[in-house]
C-alpha cells in the first residue's frame, strides 16, 4: 500500500513537471505563448485575466524606480495609479504590467497609448499614470486614435460583426468623441489602420474601395487604398489614390492573387497600405516631405512611397529586397524616413531610419539586451525631441522608448493572460506636455475609479483580429 501510494506521487510530480514550461523558455520561444504569430495580418487574441492573488500578479517589490510624473493641475493624488514597480527589475516579471521601465533619459510628454481590441485610448504621464480613458463598450475594435487641440478624440474603429475573424469594410467608421466621450458625429467610411493631422489642421485617414482594374485582373476587382483628407467635423475635402498613383509611376508592382468571397467575385488587395504621414516643408519643389506630399507604407509591395498628390503621382519609393513587410513609415525632420518593418518572414521587426537620395538605412533597432523584439502585425515608429525614438510593438503589446544607441529608457506592457500574451497596442503617440496640461487643467484628471483595469468587460471579446476582410 505505502509503495503504491509513494509510486503515484512521483506520477503525479512528474506529470506536473511535464505541463509546466518554465518562464525563460517561454521567453526564448514565445511562438508557445502565440499562436498567431506567423499570422502577418491578425494581432493575436487575448484573454483578459484580473489577478486575485499574489500567486497570479507578482506583489511590489519596492518604491518606483525614477517615478517623476508631470503634475497635474489637481494634484498627484487625483492620478490613477499604475501597478508594478518601474525599473529593470521588473522588465522580467511574467506577470508585469503597466509602466517597467522609466529612466531619466526618457523624453518628456503625454503618451496616447490605445489597445485594438480593448476599443479604449489611455492618456498616459511620464510616470505611467492614465490620466484619461476614452471607451467605447459598443464597438469591435479601435485602430487609430488622434487627440485634437480641444480634447476630443478621433476614432478609427469598427462596429461588432457576427464573423470569428475579418472586419467588413461595410463595419468601419470614423468618429469624434469628446473629453468625456460623448459621440459628436460618426462617419461610415472604410477608414484603416491610420488617422493623422495635417500641418494645416485637417485630418487624413486610409480609407479602402473596390474597383475594376483588367491590368491587375480580369476577374477580380482591386482593393484600392484611398487617401482622404477631411475637416475635423469629417466632411470629406479630398482623395488620392494610391493605386492611380503607383499606376502613373514606374514602381514595378508585385502580383497578388485573387481572394475568394461567399458572393463569388474574387477581390485583390494590392497594397494593404498600413500608414500615411504628410511632409511639412512648404518652401522647398525639391524635398520629398513637403506639404502636398504624402508617405505610405504599402505592406503587400514591401515598399514605402511617397505620393506627390498635386501631380498624383508616386515619386519616391524604397524596401523591396531591404525591408519584409512594412508596419508603418513617417517622415523625419532631417529629411530622412523612419520605418517599422515587421520582418514576418524571419520573425524579428526592426525599426528603421532611411537616407531616401541613397537609400542607406543610417540607423536600425532590433532589440535591447537580447529581448526578442517582433510584431507580425502593425507597429510603429516616432521620433521624440530628444532623439529618443517611441515604437509601438503592437503584437507583444507594449510600447517602448530607445536612445540612439538602443537602450530602452521607458517601456509600457498591457495586461497579459495565464499565457503571458498580451493585448494588442494598436499605437503608442507621445504629445507634448503643453498640449495636454491645459486639457487637464480644464476638464481634470479621472478620477481614480474611473482608472479600472483595461481588461473590465472584455471577457468575451476573444474574436481573433484580422483586419482583411473576405466578403464585400
Amino acid at each position: 500500500m505505502i509503495r503504491t501510494c509513494i509510486l503515484g506521487l512521483l506520477l503525479a510530480a512528474a506529470f506536473t513537471a511535464g505541463c509546466e514550461r518554465p518562464d525563460d523558455e517561454l521567453a526564448a520561444n514565445p511562438s508557445l505563448v502565440d499562436p498567431d504569430r506567423d499570422h502577418p495580418e491578425s494581432a493575436p487574441a487575448v484573454t483578459s485575466v484580473r489577478p486575485t492573488s499574489t500567486a497570479r500578479r507578482p506583489p511590489m517589490t519596492g518604491a518606483r524606480k525614477d517615478v517623476a510624473s508631470i503634475a497635474s493641475p489637481l494634484g498627484p493624488q487625483a492620478l490613477a495609479r499604475t501597478d508594478t514597480p518601474a525599473g529593470p527589475q521588473a522588465e522580467g516579471l511574467p506577470g508585469s504590467s503597466g509602466l517597467v521601465v522609466n529612466e531619466p533619459e526618457r523624453a518628456p510628454g503625454f503618451t496616447l497609448l490605445t489597445v485594438l481590441k480593448e476599443r479604449r485610448a489611455f492618456l498616459l504621464d511620464e510616470a505611467g499614470n492614465r490620466v484619461h480613458v476614452w471607451h467605447d463598450a459598443a464597438a469591435r475594435s479601435w485602430e487609430s486614435t488622434l487627440l485634437l487641440p480641444d480634447g476630443d478624440l478621433l476614432v478609427v474603429g469598427a462596429i461588432p460583426g457576427n464573423r470569428r475573424r475579418g472586419v467588413p469594410d461595410a463595419d468601419r467608421y470614423l468618429e469624434r468623441i469628446s473629453w468625456q466621450g460623448a459621440q459628436r458625429w460618426r462617419q461610415k467610411i472604410a477608414a484603416h489602420d491610420q488617422i493623422v493631422q495635417r500641418p494645416d489642421g485637417r485630418v487624413s485617414v486610409l480609407s479602402y474601395t473596390l474597383r475594376d482594374d483588367p491590368d491587375v485582373h480580369r476577374e477580380a476587382r482591386v482593393r484600392d487604398d484611398v487617401i482622404l483628407v477631411l475637416d475635423t467635423d469629417g466632411n470629406e475635402i479630398e482623395r488620392h489614390s494610391v493605386h492611380d498613383a503607383v499606376t502613373a509611376s514606374d514602381m514595378e508592382v508585385l502580383p497578388q492573387g485573387a481572394r475568394p468571397t461567399a458572393s463569388g467575385a474574387g477581390w485583390v488587395n494590392l497594397y494593404n497600405s498600413r500608414s500615411l504621414d504628410w511632409g511639412t516643408v512648404a518652401d522647398d519643389p525639391a524635398a520629398l516631405n513637403r506639404t502636398d506630399c504624402v508617405l505610405v507604407a504599402m505592406a503587400n509591395q514591401k515598399r514605402v512611397g511617397v505620393i506627390d498628390t498635386s501631380a498624383g503621382r508616386l515619386i519616391w519609393s524604397w524596401g523591396r529586397d531591404e525591408i519584409d513587410v512594412p508596419g508603418s513609415a513617417r517622415f523625419l525632420p532631417n529629411g530622412n524616413v523612419l520605418v517599422f518593418d515587421n520582418g514576418t518572414s524571419s520573425n524579428r521587426s526592426r525599426v528603421l531610419e532611411v537616407e531616401p537620395a541613397s537609400g542607406e538605412i543610417v540607423w536600425t533597432y532590433e532589440s535591447d539586451g537580447g529581448r526578442i523584439f517582433f510584431s507580425a502585425s502593425r507597429g510603429m515608429g516616432q521620433r521624440l525631441g530628444n532623439g529618443n525614438t517611441l515604437i509601438t510593438s503592437t503584437d507583444q503589446g507594449e510600447a517602448l522608448e530607445v536612445t540612439p544607441d538602443g537602450r530602452t529608457v521607458w517601456r509600457f506592457l498591457t495586461l497579459a493572460n495565464r499565457m503571458n500574451k498580451r493585448k494588442p497596442v494598436a499605437a503608442a503617440w507621445r504629445y507634448d506636455a503643453d498640449r495636454v496640461l491645459p486639457l487637464l487643467e480644464k476638464f481634470g484628471p479621472d478620477e481614480p475609479a474611473a482608472m479600472d483595469d483595461e481588461a473590465a468587460d472584455d471577457e468575451t471579446n476573444e474574436d481573433d483580429y484580422d483586419d482583411e476582410e473576405d466578403e464585400v
